[in-house]
């Protein structure tokens, strides 16, 4: 049979076909499950709200981000991460908060009592917050959503519907004697609307109470870092300013947002958040604290020459997370971190997730610092898809800040005290928008900036291409100021 020789050598042929293909596979899969490895360690512990990346969520409506990653992450980029994560002398236990000495007098240094009525429960500041004594919540004036929900539960849902409508009665106290005064906050601020809900009276009942002093909070644009920055910093200014525990204060949000990624951070800052939404019955505050509106803090004044307390709010939000407040510069060793702006769901009004204010060439300009800088830690991340704390692990170690004008930039408020920030303008974004070059004004950062002037760079989809070769010059020259003998 003349054919069996021919098919000896074909099946030899398959068989080497087939070991070869398998060994190239097995390769391939070692090197791919090496990133993955590397990636799952980076990630540990490391869980966002499902809704935000559209990808299955456990039991508990979490999900790893590993699995909500949509790009794939260099296996350089990952052991730097790993690298600044894995460095436990900059992971704290969480202590208890001590203010700083220099509260004598502190109430009437910045804030003054504007009016006080009701036998001295309510007390207004500065057309800016109030403190009110023994005040209740009476729960059924006050029309609204519950909050707290996934956001996929509440896709398109207008904004309208997650703020409280407050009938007169919402807030009441007891007063000696009738009180027909009136007051007016800030124009624009909600508080106004609130102390026309306010019913001073002779006869107030509830059966619930809670002694722990209590800032009410009305959160606008809540799933923003920017905005809720200011939420966090006006609260932390109130419990200065009345010399609170944060372990002994409690958070009321007087909104029905849905579930967002920031919510948690509230609990890290002070003891726990209650939601107005879940108040079944009335319930009196031994002290009520109406918090600043997040318009009107001092954070969105930028044409201040300095922030009070701004150093000592970095490292109260630091501490706070167990994060360490202190990273010595290493010019040998240069931290670069560019934080990129990816499409994410961050509530309801926008179910496609889109964000504007990309960067198309990031590769690029990733590789160009790299070779500019050798052997130095120059890395990107999408950092909204890590918790809280990881971010401020990575920002309290970065010397320098790259990235998009975008409400991530916020982590300036972080960086080390040596640090610089570099931020991009796309043609169709105004530079008036100083939100973070004021941070970095106000806390004696380095600063550069690059706008785009050039439509040709603007693309569909809201991506940008930037100027690699104006990024360089800049970077070199932050990096003269902060290390001159290099």
């Amino acid at each position: 049979m003349s054919y069996q020789p021919n098919m000896r050598k074909l099946v030899k042929r398959a068989i080497y076909l087939y070991l070869t293909v398998f060994l190239v596979l097995a390769l391939w899969w070692g090197g791919g499950l090496e990133k993955r490895l590397s990636s799952d360690v980076v990630l540990r512990d490391a869980n966002v709200p499902a809704d935000m990346y559209k990808v299955k969520a456990d039991a508990q409506g979490n999900v790893n981000i590993l699995a909500a990653v949509t790009r794939k992450v260099p296996l350089e980029t990952v052991n730097i991460v790993k690298s600044l994560l894995d460095d436990e002398s900059d992971t704290l236990v969480r202590s208890n908060w001590f203010w700083t000495k220099d509260n004598s007098g502190q109430l009437n240094k910045y804030v003054s009592v504007d009016i006080t009525l009701c036998d001295g429960k309510f007390q207004a500041f500065d057309k800016s917050f109030a403190l009110l004594k023994n005040v209740t919540i009476e729960t059924k004036f006050g029309v609204g959503r519950k909050g707290g929900e996934n956001i996929t539960d509440v896709i398109n849902q207008k904004e309208d519907d997650e703020y409280f409508k407050l009938k007169k009665g919402y807030f009441q106290l007891a007063c000696s004697k009738s009180v027909n005064d009136t007051y007016k906050f800030n124009p624009k601020s909600h508080l106004n609307a609130w102390f026309d809900s306010c019913l001073f009276t002779k006869d107030v009942e509830s059966l619930h109470r809670i002694n722990e002093w209590t800032i009410a909070v009305l959160r606008y644009e809540y799933a923003n870092l920017y905005h809720t920055m200011t939420d966090y910093y006006n609260a932390f200014l109130l419990a200065k300013t009345f010399q609170l525990d944060p372990d002994n204060v409690n958070i009321l949000f007087v909104d029905g947002h849905p579930k967002g990624a920031l919510d948690t951070t509230w609990q890290y800052l002070f003891k726990s958040f209650i939601r107005a939404g879940e108040m079944q019955t009335a319930t009196t505050f031994n002290n009520l604290v109406w918090n600043i509106m997040g318009y009107d803090s001092p954070l969105s004044k930028h044409s201040l020459n300095i922030l009070p307390y701004l150093e000592e709010f970095r490292e109260f939000f630091l501490s706070r997370h167990g994060v360490s407040t202190h990273h010595a510069l290493n010019c040998k060793k240069l931290t670069v971190m560019f934080l990129w702006r990816r499409d994410y769901l961050a509530h309801p009004r926008n179910p496609s997730g889109t964000v504007s204010r990309k960067i198309k060439n990031e590769d690029e300009l990733l590789n160009a610092v790299q070779s500019l800088l050798p052997g130095h830690n120059v890395y990107g991340v999408q950092i909204d898809k890590y918790p809280m704390k990881t971010q401020l692990l990575l920002i309290s170690k970065a010397d320098l800040l790259i990235g998009m004008h975008g409400a991530g930039l916020s982590h300036t408020l972080f960086l080390p005290k040596h640090a610089g920030l570099i931020e991009f303008y796309p043609v169709y974004w105004s530079t008036s928008n100083q939100h973070f070059k004021s941070m970095a004004k106000w806390r004696g950062l380095h600063y550069a900036t690059w706008n785009n002037v050039d439509s040709n760079n603007e693309l569909p989809d809201k991506y940008t291409i930037v100027d690699v070769n104006k990024v360089i010059e800049m970077v070199k020259q932050i990096r003269g100021y902060m290390c001159p003998k290099q």
